[in-house]
C-alpha cells in the first residue's frame, strides 16, 4: 500500500533504497503537509462551516482518530525504516572489521614466521662468529710465534730446533672448524 510520502510498506518486509537526501525530503513533505490539515481542520472547527466536515462531535473524532492512526503508521514505517538503515549500515561494518582482522592476523602470522627464520639465521651467524673470532686468536698466536722464531734467527739461534719447537706447536693448534658448525639445526 502506497503511503501519502510515496514510500512503499514496510510492513510487508520491504525498504526503500532510495538516496537518503530523497527521504529526507520526502519526510520534510509529509511534515509540512500534517501541518497543513492540522491548520486546515483547526479552522475548520473554530467555525463549523466551510471546511466540508461534518459538523456532528462523533464523526469529527472519528476524522481525527483515523488521521493519528496514520500518522501513526507513518512515523512507525520511517522509525522501522531508520532501524533497517542502521541495521545495515551495522552489518556492513562488522563484515569490514571481520575482513581487517582476519588481513591482520595473516601479516601477525608472517611476521612471526619471519621473525623464527631470522632468530635462526642469528644464531647460526654468532656461532660462525665465534668460530672465526676463535681461528683468529689461533692465527694470531702463530704469527707471534712466527715472529719470534725470526728473531731469533736473526741473533743466530735455529728456531726450527731450537727450544721453542714451532713446528710441532703448529700441528697441535686447531685452525679449521668442522663442516657441522655451519649447518642449520
Amino acid at each position: 500500500m502506497a503511503s501519502p510520502g510515496g514510500y512503499s510498506d514496510v510492513s510487508s518486509g520491504r525498504t526503500s533504497s532510495r538516496p537518503k537526501s530523497e527521504e529526507s525530503s520526502d519526510l520534510q513533505a509529509l511534515s509540512e503537509n500534517k501541518r497543513k490539515r492540522q491548520t486546515s481542520s483547526s479552522s475548520g472547527t473554530s467555525s463549523g462551516f466551510g471546511s466540508g466536515e461534518s459538523s456532528d462531535p462523533q464523526a469529527l473524532m472519528e476524522q481525527r482518530r483515523k488521521r493519528r492512526k496514520e500518522s501513526n503508521r507513518e512515523s512507525a514505517r520511517r522509525s522501522r525504516m531508520r532501524k533497517q538503515l542502521h541495521l545495515d549500515g551495522l552489518a556492513s561494518q562488522a563484515a569490514n572489521l571481520r575482513a581487517e582482522n582476519y588481513k591482520m592476523l595473516v601479516m601477525l602470522e608472517q611476521a612471526t614466521v619471519g621473525f623464527l627464520t631470522l632468530e635462526s639465521e642469528n644464531s647460526v651467524l654468532r656461532t660462525q662468529t665465534y668460530e672465526l673470532e676463535s681461528r683468529l686468536r689461533s692465527l694470531n698466536e702463530i704469527i707471534k710465534c712466527m715472529d719470534a722464531c725470526t728473531n731469533l734467527d736473526a741473533i743466530g739461534i735455529d728456531g726450527l730446533n731450537g727450544p721453542l719447537n714451532l713446528v710441532n706447536n703448529m700441528n697441535m693448534m686447531p685452525l679449521m672448524a668442522s663442516g657441522d658448525l655451519y649447518q642449520c639445526f
